[in-house]
């Protein structure tokens, strides 16, 4: 997951850095609406960017899917914290 990190939290941290990727800018400028509500496994709330789209496996891990609604290789085991795409781990 992402975070993205407010004035105040730079501020304490002496973080000097910023995104500059374009596509995580114009999603974090979409309204709240079109973002994607999804409870964790921790039970916390989080709204996921704008498009996400996840399937849930039988055994309870979540993958993520394309836009036409079929599985991509990334998935989330049930309890865990990431998304992990088995395919680009060296």
């Amino acid at each position: 997951m992402i975070a993205w990190v407010e004035e105040p939290v730079r501020k304490r941290f002496h973080v000097d850095t910023m995104p500059q990727d374009l596509s995580v800018i114009a999603s974090i400028t979409r309204p709240e609406t079109d973002w994607v509500r999804r409870k964790l496994f921790s039970g916390n709330e989080v709204l996921l960017p704008p498009g996400t789209r996840l399937g849930e496996e039988a055994d309870g891990s979540w993958t993520l899917l394309n836009a036409n609604g079929t599985p991509t290789a990334s998935r989330m085991p049930k309890g865990g914290f990431y998304f992990v795409d088995p395919e680009k781990v060296v």
